[in-house]
């Protein structure tokens, strides 16, 4: 194995992108070079805090994620440092409009200058080649239609009829050399690591099918999960950095939203007390919390003490006010405004007797506003817990500042199809 070869792939991206901060803040610098900050020390210091804050993440994410939370860490860290050095060594930091546009331009260039160095060329692989056909591949299959080059399998009939089937995983190599595929994508079928290393150090990307499940469906095959993941891997525990700043954000818009709406509040609830049918003013659910510590589900009360719904209970599920008490359990810190949907104690225990890593939804707060509700919204069928779970899953691992902002617009601006559709009946599994 080149290992030479495998240090200049990992250090020379690091020094590019330590170079395109170095100039992002140069490049500042000079626009803002009134006043009385330091640049000689602001500069190497803003463009090494950038530089790591923004790379800290690249394996987390892609896309328009990757870039909002590279921008939001990487502000946040340089910030960090420039007053750091001002308050341990009396440096005058740089402006703040500095910093801002500092980190604004080291995030661009770090993704800009990778296309500048390796542009894309004629008649450059192309397509995907699946290595083994199990329930993932069945799944990533229709985002590859047109693109798949063929599959390589031990046992032929689990290819489907309208893909190419290339031959067993020992002929991997020959098959790579003469197909030439964009990517392999490794779904089901062992191969000796020695053939990946080597299609991999030939050019030919090898890629995970649960990870591409992941990033292209938005959902974590739970059952792809091994115990020592969820006990060891940070990569699938949420980040408590993330979970931190959620934590402030949510306290802030909940008390801000519980005033504003207080009259929302006050008036139905007045309304039940008076001509409610001597029904509860308030509905109180047990439901399984954070750290799985239940706590009471509070709604308004829609049904009378003979059980009908009364007119005032129709009024505000027709309104969707119902649920608008949950504010309350989000002021006292049951709830978040982003997370997955609370579930019945009993329900939850349940769940968590079949299936063990149901508990690890419960790493972070249950949410009014969530992925998996998002994503299922436009289905017609009723979906099995096994795939709400699988978006949950996706939610703890991926738990940012940037989700959050996505989960928002996209409720304020829901468009006609959701992003991330569900799988067709059984590919999910079954709880």
């Amino acid at each position: 194995m080149n290992t030479g070869m495998g240090e200049r792939a990992r250090v020379l991206p690091a020094a590019f992108d330590l170079l395109a901060c170095l100039t992002a803040f140069y490049a500042v610098s000079r626009l803002f070079a009134a006043g009385r900050t330091n640049w000689l020390v602001a500069v190497p210091a803003s463009a090494l805090a950038s530089c790591i804050a923004a790379r800290a993440l690249q394996d987390r994410e892609t896309g328009l994620s990757l870039w909002i939370d590279q921008l939001f860490y990487a502000a946040g860290l340089t910030l960090l440092s420039q007053y750091g050095l001002a308050y341990v060594f009396g440096f005058w930091p740089a402006p703040l409009t500095a910093l801002a546009a500092g980190a604004v331009l080291s995030v661009v260039l770090m993704a800009v200058w990778p296309k500048w160095i390796y542009p894309g060329t004629a008649g450059a692989p192309s397509g995907v080649l699946f290595l083994g056909f199990d329930s993932v591949a069945a799944a990533l299959a229709p985002s590859f239609r047109g693109q798949i080059v063929g599959v390589v399998e031990d046992d032929r009939a689990r290819v489907p009829r309208d893909l190419a089937y290339l031959g067993p995983p020992g002929s991997l190599a020959k098959i790579v050399a003469e197909k030439r595929p964009g990517r392999v994508v490794a779904a089901g079928v062992p191969a000796s690591p020695r053939v990946l290393l080597d299609v991999q150090y030939s050019g030919t990307p090898v890629v995970d099918g649960a990870a591409l499940h992941e990033s292209l469906l938005g959902r974590l095959r739970w059952d792809a999960l091994r115990p020592m993941d969820l006990l060891f891997s940070r990569s699938t525990n949420a980040d408590r950095m993330g979970m931190a700043i959620q934590a402030i954000y949510t306290n802030v818009i909940g008390l801000a939203s519980l005033l504003v709406l207080s009259p929302l509040l006050i008036l139905p609830a007045a309304a039940i007390a008076l001509v409610g049918r001597g029904g509860p003013i308030l509905e109180r659910t047990e439901c399984m919390g954070f750290q799985m510590i239940p706590f009471n589900l509070l709604r308004f009360g829609t049904r009378g003490r003979d059980g009908r719904t009364h007119a005032i209970g129709r009024a505000l599920s027709a309104l969707h006010l119902a649920f608008l008490p949950r504010l309350i359990n989000v002021v006292r810190g049951e709830m978040a405004f982003f997370g997955p949907p609370p579930v019945r104690l009993e329900f939850a225990r349940r769940l968590g007797r079949l299936a063990p890593v149901y508990a690890h939804r419960f790493t972070v707060k249950p949410g009014i506003l969530g992925w998996s509700q998002m994503n299922l919204a436009n289905t017609s069928d009723t979906p099995d817990e096994a795939l709400r779970l699988e978006y949950d899953l996706y939610y703890v691992k991926q738990n940012s500042v940037s989700l959050d902002l996505e989960l928002l617009l996209r409720t304020i601006f829901p468009s006609r199809s959701a992003a991330h559709n569900a799988a067709p009946s059984g590919q999910a599994g079954s709880l």
